[in-house]
């Protein structure tokens, strides 16, 4: 599944008249990667797959695609202290 949210419709001042800010959000990307798998090689390679899905659906993104960043778990955990790069949290960690 991906989710695509387009910032730009709501708030056209994230960016250029004419441009569009879209975040995609994909599960499932492993936390730990398979022996002798490079990270960086393989979140490209998912990123293309994410684009690849969205394409389908709406085929000009690769040409109007300007730049993209992706982060991964590993990222997400280092960046923001979310164990596994988890964006959810059970409601079972939830306390009141």
């Amino acid at each position: 599944m991906v989710e695509c949210t387009i910032q730009s419709l709501s708030d056209p001042t994230v960016t250029r008249p004419g441009r569009h800010v879209v975040s995609l959000f994909a599960q499932y990307y492993p936390c730990q990667l398979a022996p002798g798998l490079d990270h960086e090689r393989e979140r490209e390679a998912f990123a293309d797959r994410v684009v690849d899905i969205l394409y389908a659906h709406a085929p000009n993104v690769r040409q109007a695609l300007v730049a993209r960043h992706v982060s991964t778990p590993r990222e997400l955990e280092t960046r923001f202290g979310l164990p596994g790069g988890a964006t959810e949290t059970p409601a079972d960690a939830v306390t009141g």
